[in-house]
């Protein structure tokens, strides 16, 4: 609790989150998810099923994008040559 008092938001991270930080994508994707689905769609019968997907779809596809860079930084990128 003593590290919070000092904490500067939006200049400093904020401490002690380490390996939690891909949690974070699931509050955004769902937040994201609500916000276009509330001004994009025309009836809202199926709103929670709609914001269900795109949530799943946004967290599938930072998932998919995670493992592609993956392989490229352990992969491909040694296989450059070094001049």
């Amino acid at each position: 609790m003593t590290n919070m008092i000092a904490w500067i938001p939006f200049i400093e991270p904020v401490p002690n989150i380490g390996s939690w930080w891909p949690l974070l994508l699931l509050p955004l994707s769902i937040g994201l998810s609500m916000v276009y689905r509330a001004i994009r769609t025309r009836d809202l019968s199926n709103y929670v099923r709609d914001v269900m997907i795109m949530t799943f779809q946004i967290i599938l596809a930072m998932a998919a994008l995670g493992v592609i860079f993956a392989v490229i930084v352990q992969w491909l990128v040694p296989l450059l040559p070094v001049t």
